[in-house]
């Protein structure tokens, strides 16, 4: 009865090593493709000037929503890259523009670098710049005029 008990757990023990193998080989190939493990940025896409038509649709949606730009009534592709191309647009704009041609009233409140360019919902005001509002919404997540509790954070494009 001893020397079944034996046998038994050998091939148990041997089936275990080779299950870890497919594991370390799907990993490798993850890892060999960056496009899947690292997300791109806005500033990856205007620095690298990457065509965005072949960008993935999640891909795209994902950089709009870091940019707290609207999407939800977008069906198509196309529409997609329009709104994308709109971005980059005005992130290039946003960029060649120096600090100096901006005027006080329409610097950021709270690190009077960046443009104002982000309107938070309810209360109307527009006094920070994305990154700024961002990290308002994540710590206090109140506007610092009003202290009104930020329900979303809108991008506003200047003319």
């Amino acid at each position: 009865p001893r020397s079944r008990p034996q046998p038994q757990s050998q091939p148990r023990s041997q089936p275990q090593p080779q299950q870890p193998l497919p594991q370390r080989q799907q990993n490798h190939k993850q890892s060999q493709n960056p496009s899947h493990t690292a997300p791109i940025s806005l500033q990856t896409i205007i620095r690298d000037k990457v065509d965005v038509s072949q960008l993935s649709v999640k891909t795209i949606k994902g950089i709009l929503k870091e940019n707290c730009i609207d999407y939800s009534k977008m069906v198509e592709k196309y529409e997609l890259i329009e709104r994308m191309e709109i971005l980059i647009k005005w992130a290039k704009h946003e960029m060649s523009s120096k600090a100096g041609e901006i005027s006080d009233d329409g610097l950021c409140r709270i690190c009077c670098d960046a443009q104002s360019n982000c309107l938070f919902m309810d209360c109307g005001h527009m006094c920070t710049c994305l990154d700024c509002g961002k990290k308002l919404e994540e710590t206090k997540n109140e506007c610092p005029i009003c202290r009104e509790t930020i329900i979303k954070i809108i991008r506003v494009f200047r003319a």
